[in-house]
């Protein structure tokens, strides 16, 4: 299939350990949400993919408005397919949607594939309406974590178990510090090998 992605093979061709590590990251991150979840009419996730988070999320807050945008068009394609009541967009996460707001804000695993990360924490802080409760969850690799766990099951040997596309290799006290920068914090946690950043918009 044309436009095929890691992040798709991820979602659909693990198994094993690393299959139940992402079920269990995605129970992580339900379960973060919900907290917020009565007070959230929209949500935005910025670099949605191929939309499973959403879809996972609409099972169990059907009540919210989800949007979702990302570089990737064909990625869009998969993701509207399987969110076909939520609105999907082309955008970069420097540059979302001009005037829009959500009452929360998704992104996981994309800024360690920027160059700019706080760029990008800076147009996701413009994205968040306070009146709606300014919730940002965010997470990227636990490193060095996550570089060893790809090292020890072979892959990514040349580059040390790194990613190809990752060119930031936040460690989770370098990504709180960063997170903590632009949100006030809520909750700063783990679902090994990722960690994950909670906050608000004040």
């Amino acid at each position: 299939m044309a436009g095929i992605t890691s992040n798709y093979t991820k979602h659909t061709q693990s198994k094993g350990l690393r299959k139940l590590l992402i079920e269990r990251f995605d129970k992580k991150l339900l379960s973060l949400f919900a907290p917020f979840a009565g007070n959230v009419k929209t949500l935005i996730d910025v670099g949605c993919g191929e939309g499973f988070t959403l879809k996972k999320l609409h099972a169990r807050h059907p009540h919210v408005q989800f949007a979702g945008c990302d570089i990737n068009a064909d990625a869009l394609e998969l993701a509207k397919a399987q969110n076909p009541d939520a609105h999907f967009f082309v955008a970069n996460a420097y540059a979302v949607q001009a005037g829009e707001t959500f009452d929360a804000v998704i992104c996981s695993e994309v800024l360690e594939h920027l160059e700019q990360p706080g760029k990008a924490l800076s147009e996701i802080k413009r994205l968040v309406d306070v009146a709606g409760g300014g919730c940002v969850i965010l997470s990227v690799p636990d490193e060095p974590f996550f570089r060893l766990c790809n090292f020890a099951s072979g892959k990514y040997l040349k580059t040390f178990g790194n990613h190809p596309e990752h060119i930031q290799n936040f460690s989770r006290r370098a990504f709180y510090d960063l997170c903590s920068r632009y949100f006030t914090p809520i909750a700063c946690t783990t679902s090994f090998p990722w960690s994950i950043f909670v906050g608000k918009k004040e």
